[in-house]
């Protein structure tokens, strides 16, 4: 047994006749799952002054089919443009630095200033 619980035992169990000793072990299962995210790469920040961004939709039909030497184009895209609008907003809160100062977002104070010079 280990902190997750499971043992060498477990796995054999769980997994039957599928499992097949590679020299894996549990420390291998918690590295899988302490990977970092693929799926931020996929999603890139924009940033932009604009009032709208504008992208592409792309629709496609089976692009997937059995293996074959000859060459046989099939699937069908269609491109749309897409435009994500970005309306105002706006906060109407004053905030001083002598009131953040004591809190968790005491860090934004900058040094040197008066707070009356820091309010936006």
């Amino acid at each position: 047994m280990n902190e997750v619980g499971l043992s060498f035992e477990d796995l054999q169990t769980e997994w039957g006749l599928y499992y097949q000793d590679g020299g894996q072990g549990i420390k291998d299962l918690k590295k899988l799952l302490q990977q970092p995210s693929v799926t931020d790469t996929f999603f890139p920040l924009t940033p932009t002054k604009d009032t709208i961004i504008r992208k592409a939709t792309v629709q496609m039909t089976r692009v997937l089919q059995a293996f074959q030497k000859e060459f046989t184009p099939m699937g069908l895209q269609t491109f749309k443009p897409r435009e994500i609008p970005l309306y105002w907003m706006k906060i109407d809160s004053k905030l001083t630095p002598v009131e953040l100062q004591q809190s968790w977002a005491g860090f934004l104070a900058e040094k040197g200033l008066n707070p009356e010079d820091m309010v936006a």
